[in-house]
């Protein structure tokens, strides 16, 4: 690894490269006991070294061995470790193979591992890994975890790797890279002189003989499968000659065709590599298979088990041949079968191919010089990110925004409301990895962000938020891989009430920073409503109790941020009374600002086609949502239908639970899941109904709608924030509600006039334009 440190060092000037000796300490005197007590009860393996004991002393260690480094090269600079000159000094730690090491690093050193496994991945799979307890298994995973917490970037040498990282551990595809390594042994331009002359003569004799040179290279017999390349090698010499080479840790009384040479120099190993047609790696653990890229890079086509890190290493078909392997040691007889018929069917034109594709493949990727490559682009991205000017912002947010297309109200403000910030100043996301957020990556157009996979509150925070009702989206252990970023940021940007939880710890963690909370709704309205229509008095006191905590969450933000946007005066009116003696002596500033809804009134004097269409346009997720169209379903779409019986009504939006959608479409209510153009169902809906009868905040759905000219039907909580009431048709009960809505479909020409009046009303009152002087006035 030295020379590769070295090369690092190379391709980037600026770059000093210091080595840290490895963590010598002894495992935790704990878990020493523990291994011993295994032992001798025959209870199976046990991993000391693999748990959160033993990891927090090695990681101490190295800890003390890096300050120690640290201070020394301070000193003999005679700079203050914080700069050179005008240049910032960003460290930078390469971990290799290291995960049981870095868990208590000083929160200022940025951190890259390089690994060709999790422990996840090699958990039953490497023979070391077999047989483990059940809390083995769970310590071991939980040092993967914490360590990928700390950790800023991965380096992997496989997509297996990379997979088992994103699966198993959490880890955001975007914080991982892929690079195999580079040969052990590599290429020579000329013979060694050190080569056995008896291995030339009988390779020299097969290749004047036409036999098939195969070649099998091992420092452990069994989890090589040193047993199952004879039984098939023996197998294929019975349809064709063939030769077969064994180098390394070899048994005992090989048979008399087999040529084993016992461990050899690398001179020797490569011109052996050189002189046989094809590798045989039938090994049933294989993570990164250095091996096989030692041949690849001498040309030697190789024959293998596709499993681990193979598929990253051998292109089947073109650089070797990949065979399906089973569970175990043996394998199975299809497999040795597999084998043997590959074996067996190579004839010179396919091995030449082979040998011409493997070389050119390996002088391409398999090199340490496409290695140290990315490795330093790596490295780049995590100092580029960690030079952040102090001047930038972050953005805590559930919802990462796609400038492509939006799911719902939130996603079109968070992206409003990043682009407004990013005019004057580098604006970084920070958003939970989850389904919705993957969905926005898919769409494109999201802005520079980091997705985190959450991991949640630890037992007594998981049950306090839990009767609380609310919780953010990301806990503190969840953004200690972001702790940086937040402590360089002049502005901290909080979206939705509930990520206001971290206001406490990030005031610690950056005490001068500028925090600004939105408030896309205030909860303690939103749970007093839900109190009113809860069935049962527990149900009733829980959401009370919910509304206390939220109100007192709420004088917490007046006490503690800078400043508070609400979406709409009656929201600013609901906050409570401020605790005053916060961090200055006074209350957060409260801004009103409108929804940054956009759209084009659609055309007059339209002619629809087909029968009436009701829409209803929401993320289902909500529950206020699915409470909302459920009701309607249930309780006002009968009373329409006994008037108006072929009445249509979609529901646009993804999110629905699987019992919502059946009982939705048993009612005949036609599910259209994500929508991309809108416009089209808007273009076609003789109205738009918004039935909702809890939540809280402004209702993005209802200035949509109007904002196109389609008439709405909404109830007094839908029309919130929107106007004096005169822009919709407000009605609160079932018949009401059917009635507003059949007077629209009984008069269109009338209700489309009106719409069109309305549309020229809203868009003087919202819209991006009155948004963006707003958001200005906020963010200055």
């Amino acid at each position: 690894m030295v020379n590769v440190v070295q090369a690092l060092a190379g391709t980037q000037p600026d770059v000093e490269v210091h080595l840290l000796d490895p963590v010598t300490v002894r495992d935790a005197p704990v878990e020493r006991l523990r291994a011993r007590i295994r032992g001798l009860t025959g209870g199976g393996r046990t991993l000391p070294r693999h748990t959160p004991a033993t990891a927090r002393r090695r990681s101490r260690a190295l800890r003390a061995e890096y300050l120690r480094r640290r201070a020394r090269l301070t000193a003999s600079s005679g700079d203050t470790g914080d700069l050179q000159g005008d240049r910032e000094v960003v460290d930078v730690m390469v971990a290799v193979a290291a995960s049981t090491d870095v868990l208590d690093l000083p929160p200022e050193l940025h951190l890259i591992q390089v690994t060709d496994a999790t422990f996840h991945a090699l958990d039953g799979f490497y023979p070391m890994f077999r047989d483990l307890g059940p809390g083995d298994r769970r310590r071991g995973r939980a040092v993967e975890h914490a360590a990928a917490q700390r950790t800023d970037r991965y380096l992997v040498a496989s997509e297996w790797a990379a997979r088992s990282l994103t699966k198993d551990v959490g880890v955001p595809p975007e914080r991982i890279h892929v690079a195999p390594f580079g040969p052990g042994v590599p290429a020579v331009p000329s013979r060694s002189t050190r080569t056995d002359p008896a291995d030339q003569r009988e390779v020299g004799a097969a290749e004047a003989a036409g036999h098939l040179k195969v070649l099998f290279v091992s420092s452990d017999w069994v989890r090589k499968g040193g047993d199952r390349a004879l039984a098939v090698v023996e197998a294929g010499r019975r349809r064709r000659p063939v030769v077969f080479t064994v180098v390394g840790d070899v048994p005992e009384h090989l048979p008399e065709w087999v040529t084993g040479t016992g461990r050899v120099d690398r001179g020797h190993l490569s011109e052996l590599y050189r002189r046989h047609d094809v590798l045989l790696e039938p090994a049933r653990a294989n993570a990164a298979g250095v091996v096989m890229t030692d041949a690849l890079t001498h040309g030697l086509p190789v024959l293998a088990a596709k499993v681990g890190g193979v598929e990253s290493i051998v292109i089947d078909g073109v650089t070797g041949w990949l065979v399906t392997g089973t569970d175990g040691d043996t394998g199975s007889e299809e497999e040795a079968a597999a084998y043997v018929e590959v074996l067996t069917s190579l004839d010179r034109a396919r091995l030449d191919a082979a040998a011409q594709a493997a070389r050119m493949d390996a002088s391409r990727r398999l090199t340490w010089t496409a290695w140290v490559e990315r490795l330093s682009a790596v490295v780049h991205e995590v100092a580029v990110e960690a030079t952040a000017p102090r001047g930038s912002a972050v953005m805590i947010s559930p919802v990462l925004p796609s400038a492509v297309a939006q799911e719902s109200a939130g996603e079109l403000f968070a992206l409003r409301l990043h682009q407004v910030i990013a005019k004057n100043r580098r604006v970084l996301t920070v958003a939970v990895d989850g389904p919705a957020n993957g969905r926005a990556v898919a769409r494109g157009g999201t802005p520079p962000h980091r997705l985190i996979a959450p991991h949640g509150p630890n037992g007594a925070s998981r049950l306090w938020w839990r009767v609380a009702g609310m919780h953010p989206c990301l806990t503190p252990r969840d953004l200690e891989t972001v702790r940086g970023l937040l402590t360089r940021a002049a502005l901290i940007d909080l979206q939705w009430e509930e990520q206001a939880a971290l206001l406490p710890w990030l005031r610690r963690l950056n005490p001068t920073a500028r925090i600004v909370v939105t408030l896309h709704d205030v909860l303690s309205q939103r749970f007093e409503r839900q109190s009113r229509l809860a069935t049962g008095p527990l149900r009733t006191v829980a959401w009370r109790g919910r509304a206390f905590l939220a109100r007192r969450l709420e004088r917490q933000i007046l006490a503690t941020a800078d400043e508070v946007i609400v979406l709409s005066r009656k929201d600013a009116d609901l906050l409570p009374a401020p605790v005053h003696g916060g961090r200055t002596g006074t209350t957060a500033r409260v801004s009103v600002v409108p929804a940054p809804v956009s759209g084009q009134p659609r055309e007059k004097d339209r002619a629809p086609e087909g029968p009436p269409r009701l829409l209803f346009v929401g993320y289902m997720a909500r529950w206020e949502n699915e409470h909302a169209i459920l009701w309607f379903a249930r309780e006002v779409l009968p009373l329409i239908r006994q008037a108006v019986p072929e009445v249509v009504v979609s529901v646009v939006g993804e999110g629905r639970r699987d019992p919502v959608a059946r009982e939705l479409e048993a009612a005949g209510v036609e599910l259209l899941g994500y929508v991309e153009d809108l416009d089209v169902q808007y273009r076609a809906a003789s109205a738009v109904v918004v039935p909702l009868r809890l939540g809280a905040g402004v209702k993005f759905k209802v200035v949509e709608a109007m904002l196109r000219a389609v008439p709405v039907v909404t109830t007094s909580v839908g029309m919130e924030g929107v106007g004096d009431g005169s822009w919709a048709r407000v009605a609160d009960t079932p018949p009401e509600f059917a009635a507003e809505v059949l007077e629209v479909l009984a008069a269109p020409a009338a209700a489309e006039q009106r719409a069109q009046t309305v549309a020229r009303e809203v868009a003087e009152v919202f819209g991006p334009e009155a948004f963006d002087v707003a958001v200005g006035r906020v963010y200055r």
